[in-house]
C-alpha cells in the first residue's frame, strides 16, 4: 500500500507491467528497464546487465628456431592457432605446432607466405610453391615458374601474397615493366590476369571480410572487388607504402 512506497497504481506504485513493482524491490519488469532490486537493471539489450569485458590482452613470448645457423630476414609469417609458418628470405621454411620453429623444407629462396586450413603457399623471386597438405615434406610441393617462355610469362614475386583459405590464394607479381597482375590459385589451378592492376612494385596484398582485395606498392595502393582495380587515396602520394 502507499504507505511502504508501492501499492495500488493510483497511489504511484502498481504492478510491475506499470513501472512500479512492490515497494521493496523498487523497479518493474526487466522489460521496462527495471528489474529487481538485487539486479539494478534489465537485460544487457536494455541497458542493464553485466558488460562485455572484452578480449584478454596479449601475451607475448619470444620463439626459438630449430634446424638452421642462418640468421638472414624472417620474410613471412602466416597460419592459425598452434599451426604457425615462417620462412627466411634464403628460403628456409619453418612450422611450430605450439612450440619452438623447427626447420622443415629449404628452397632456393623466399619472398613472402600465406599459410590456412593446412595448406603452404611460398613465393620466390621467379617461383610459386604450393602445397595442400603434408606440407613439413618438400615433395608434397608443386611449382609454378614465373619465368616459362612457353607461356610467354617474364614476372617476378616481392613478396605480395594473401589468401582468404587454402582454395583462394592470390601472389601479386610485377612483370618486366614493374606492373602488378594478380596469380590466383581456385583451389585447382593457377590463372593469371592479363592486365595490369594499375600499380607498380606490388610488394603486399590483403583481403577484407567481403572479398575485397587491397594491393599497395611504393606507387600507392588499388582495390579490387572481384573485378577491375580502383585506385584509393592514402594523402600524400610520395609516401611510400611497406606494408
Amino acid at each position: 500500500e502507499g504507505s511502504v512506497g508501492g501499492g495500488v497504481a493510483t497511489l504511484g506504485g502498481g504492478d510491475g507491467t506499470l513501472g512500479g513493482g512492490d515497494g521493496s524491490v523498487g523497479g518493474g519488469a526487466a522489460t521496462v528497464g527495471g528489474g529487481d532490486g538485487t539486479t539494478g537493471g534489465g537485460s544487457a539489450v536494455t541497458g542493464g546487465g553485466a558488460p562485455d569485458a572484452g578480449p584478454a590482452p596479449l601475451t607475448w613470448a619470444i620463439m626459438s628456431i630449430t634446424g638452421t645457423t642462418s640468421s638472414s630476414n624472417i620474410v613471412g609469417v602466416s597460419g592459425t592457432h598452434n599451426d604457425v609458418w615462417a620462412v627466411q628470405d634464403t628460403g628456409n621454411l619453418f612450422h611450430s605446432a605450439g612450440g619452438a620453429f623447427a626447420k622443415v623444407v629449404g628452397f632456393n629462396s623466399a619472398t613472402g607466405l600465406y599459410a590456412s586450413d593446412g595448406g603452404v603457399v611460398v613465393s620466390s623471386t621467379r617461383s610459386i610453391y604450393r602445397c595442400s597438405s603434408d606440407c613439413e615434406d618438400a615433395g608434397a610441393y608443386a611449382t609454378l615458374n614465373l619465368l616459362d617462355s612457353s607461356m610467354n610469362w617474364n614476372y617476378f614475386a616481392e613478396g605480395a601474397i594473401c589468401g582468404e583459405g587454402a582454395d583462394h590464394v592470390v601472389v601479386v607479381a610485377s612483370d618486366v615493366d614493374n606492373e602488378a597482375h594478380l596469380f590466383e590459385w581456385n583451389g585447382s589451378s593457377w590463372t593469371v590476369g592479363a592486365n595490369s592492376l594499375g600499380i607498380t612494385y606490388p610488394r603486399r596484398c590483403w583481403f577484407d571480410e567481403n572479398g575485397g582485395l587491397y594491393v599497395n606498392g611504393p606507387s600507392g595502393l588499388v582495390y579490387l572487388d572481384h573485378g577491375p582495380s580502383t585506385p584509393v587515396s592514402v594523402g600524400n602520394a610520395s609516401d611510400i607504402l611497406y606494408g
